[in-house]
This record gives C-alpha cells, sequence and structure tokens, in this order.
C-alpha cells in the first residue's frame, strides 16, 4: 500500500510525535511511506534523521491552494492510495488534494475536543463526503464530531501510541533524580506538557500548595514548553523551594524517572499523550475528568478527579504519598494497560486495518 501522511504542525507536540511513531511503524511492516511536512520543522527534521521519505512543502492556512496542487500532483506522480491528513490545516489542504487527484482513501485524525466554527467552510471541511473515515483519539473527539453531523459510521477510535522500548519501568532513576537536585527522601508529582491554559497549571500549583504544608519534601515538576513562565505564581504561593519548572525538555524518558506520581489537571483535553507516556513507565495517574483523560485514566490505575479543583487535586496526590503500595501497584498496573491497548505496534495495526477498510468500501 502506498500512504501519504500529512502534518502541517510546525512545532514539536504530542501530535507530531504519533505522526513520527505511526510512520515509523508502518515503515517497518513493508508499508510504502511518505510524509508530508511544513517547511523547517522539527518533524521533517527528525523523519530525515529516522529514515522516512519527507517531502516539505510550505502550508500557510487553510484552504492553501498553491499546497493543495503540490500534494495533488504528489498524489499523481506516485500513485498513493490513501492520505492521511493530522492536523486542521492539513485536513483543509488534503481535502482540497483529494479533490483535485481522486486518490481512493482520505483519512482525517482529530485529536483536540476544541469546539468546531459554526461556519460554512468548517462544515463543508468537517462533513464532506469525500473525507473516507475520521480517526477520534478518544470517545470525546468521537462524541463531537458526530454532534458537527459527521455520520458515526465513519468515525472510529484509534488512541494515541507510546514506544513501550523508550518508556519503561528500567530507567535509571536515580542519576535522573540527581540531575535536578532531587534526593531520596523527595517525593516528586510531575506533570508533562506545553504550558497552555487548557493544561490547568495553576490548580495544580494551588493543589501543589496543599499538598506541601503536609509534606514540605515534597516536589512539584513542570516539564514542557514554556512552564518557566509558572514561576511568578509558584513564588506568590511560597513554593520556590517545592517547585521545578525545567521548560522543553526532549529527554521525557528521563523526566519521568524523576517522577513519582503523574498528574494531568487540564481543563480540556484530547487525550494526553504524556499520560500514556506515564502509564508506560509504571506511574500512578491523577487526572481531570474531561476529554480524552478518563479514556486513559481509571480506579485501576489511578483517580479522577473534577476540573478546576485544587483541593480535590491534593487529596487525591495525598492519598497516594501516604499509600506508597497503592501508588506502586496502581503504577503497575498503568504499565501492563499501555502494553495492551497503547503499544505503538497495536496502533498502528488498527490505523492499518481502517485504511485497507476504507478502500474497500
Amino acid at each position: 500500500m502506498k500512504i501519504l501522511e500529512v502534518s502541517d504542525s510546525r512545532t514539536w507536540s504530542g501530535g507530531t510525535q504519533q505522526v513520527l511513531l505511526l510512520c515509523q511503524e508502518l515503515s517497518r511492516r513493508g508499508e510504502d511511506v511518505t510524509l508530508v511536512t511544513n517547511t523547517e520543522t522539527e518533524l521533517e527534521k527528525r523523519a530525515t534523521a529516522a529514515g522516512l521519505k519527507v517531502k516539505p512543502i510550505r502550508m500557510r492556512q487553510d484552504y492553501d491552494l498553491l499546497a493543495a496542487w503540490k500534494i495533488r500532483d504528489l498524489i499523481l506522480e506516485e500513485r498513493f492510495d490513501v492520505i492521511h491528513a493530522h492536523h486542521p490545516t492539513a485536513h483543509a489542504i488534503s481535502l482540497l488534494a483529494a479533490k483535485l487527484s481522486g486518490i481512493p482513501s482520505l483519512i482525517v485524525t482529530r485529536r483536540v475536543i476544541f469546539k468546531i466554527k459554526n461556519n460554512p467552510f468548517s462544515k463543508w471541511k468537517y462533513q464532506s463526503s469525500r473525507i473516507n473515515r475520521y480517526v477520534a483519539v478518544c470517545q470525546a473527539v468521537k462524541q463531537l464530531l458526530e454532534d458537527y453531523g459527521v455520520n458515526h459510521g465513519r468515525v472510529e477510535v484509534i488512541p494515541s501510541a507510546v514506544d513501550l522500548l523508550r518508556f519503561n519501568l528500567n530507567q535509571d532513576k536515580e542519576t535522573a533524580r540527581k540531575r535536578w537536585g532531587i534526593v531520596k527522601e523527595d517525593i516528586v508529582v510531575g506533570t508533562v506538557g506545553n504550558n497552555s491554559w487548557f493544561k490547568g497549571y495553576p490548580y495544580l500549583l494551588q493543589a501543589a500548595k496543599i499538598v506541601a504544608g503536609k509534606h514540605p519534601r515534597a516536589k512539584f515538576f513542570f516539564c514542557g514548553k514554556g512552564t518557566e513562565q509558572l514561576s511568578i505564581q509558584a513564588r506568590e504561593l511560597g513554593l520556590e523551594k517545592n517547585v521545578i519548572l525545567s521548560g522543553f525538555r526532549t529527554d521525557i524518558p528521563d523526566i519521568l524517572a524523576c517522577f513519582d506520581i503523574f498528574v494531568l489537571p487540564s481543563l480540556q483535553e484530547g487525550i494526553a499523550t504524556a499520560g500514556i507516556e506515564a502509564m508506560a513507565s509504571g506511574l500512578p495517574l491523577v487526572g481531570t475528568q474531561v476529554g480524552g483523560i478518563p479514556d486513559i485514566v481509571s480506579k485501576e490505575n489511578g483517580s479522577l478527579v473534577p476540573p478546576g479543583n485544587p483541593q480535590a487535586l491534593a487529596e487525591a496526590i495525598l492519598k497516594l504519598i501516604e499509600n506508597p503500595i497503592l501508588t506502586e501497584n496502581l503504577g503497575l498496573a498503568g504499565r501492563r494497560i499501555a502494553e495492551q491497548r497503547f503499544s505503538k505496534e497495536k496502533v498502528a495495526g488498527q490505523i492499518l486495518e481502517l485504511y485497507q477498510d476504507s478502500l474497500n468500501r
């Protein structure tokens, strides 16, 4: 099968990581995969370094006719069977390219639960019959698409994936913690993700104040682009000695090795790839009851709390700190769930089956 994956994303994120993992796994299986990226992006750089076939095309905005025409030419020249769009602008441009080229199958992945605009362009973009199938990363995204008018028979829930070899139980925790000045007596509660309003980090800082009042050795580790900006609130709360703000990092397995507990304090979320990586690393999860978080967090591997509630977050964290055996058991259960449901091999297999099904219809 000849497959064309398309991502317009200019920044590195959980979504671009998923695109790279999928391309690598499909190529490993012997599929003929080409990746279209935006120009001069981290995804282009990493995909090229991984030995993938990469075609950089400048994609400026939805309905970029020049980009669509270039992708149309690529489809006709290479005779692709499937085009799979992974981000919003790629979605619109790939839809145009599919109409112009007549490619047999167009697949679109949606990862976020932001409300879809109610205008003629968005309706055409999402409700077009030219889109063979949608991949929704969680049940909440599936519901969002169906509520917007997408026929439920065209939406398949396939979660994000994790590389179980990269994220595992064998990381050197002692060395990882020393790098950040974390000692054996410290309890580390952490989260990973770029600092955006919907991540709910201010609420986690407020919860940290409550937890540190009972456990002064507790440290709260925020990893992700822009997390340095949380220093002002941390200082106002008197948490300078209890908070680590790493900024953007690429050594996420080593970062997770520093943690004892992983928290997803989001106010809105599709599916939290970082949470799946934390599960694979053997960490218990505390998450909010929003979007796709309940798809990955349950009583089996952690606990769910209402969003925007620092007290509830603090109580869930304190329960784990004060019950180390429970914490360990939940973490091990999370690893088993990651192995069963979220391995890159399993997820790529589900997507490949979807491609094949879309071509057979």
